[in-house]
């Protein structure tokens, strides 16, 4: 569903089914994306990249254990991914465009 112009924001309700792929890149998608995102463990890829998201990444990201491709790039999100650096998370290979200090 990417490069469909869609705009507004991710509801809840949006993470309940039992997604394997989201690409929603190349919208005009805003607003944070919301920790009900952690309840996709059957996810394996997720593009959101080149959207308008802002906010914080939830920490519930770490929770989607079948999760292999990761984009995010391309938004305005803030705040510190130290909660990705822990032994429980499993980032291999994990590349990052992103700004700031490194934890």
């Amino acid at each position: 569903l990417h490069k469909n112009r869609f705009t507004g924001t991710l509801q809840e309700g949006f993470f309940a089914s039992p997604f394997q792929l989201i690409n929603l890149s190349e919208n005009s998608l805003t607003g944070p994306l919301l920790p009900a995102v952690g309840k996709l463990v059957e996810l394996n890829s997720l593009d959101l990249s080149n959207n308008q998201f802002d906010s914080a990444i939830p920490e519930s990201i770490v929770d989607l254990v079948s999760l292999s491709s990761f984009r995010l790039n391309g938004n305005s999100f803030v705040g510190s991914l130290d909660f990705l650096c822990t032994s429980e998370a499993s980032l291999s290979p994990f590349s990052s465009d992103c700004g700031g200090d490194e934890p």
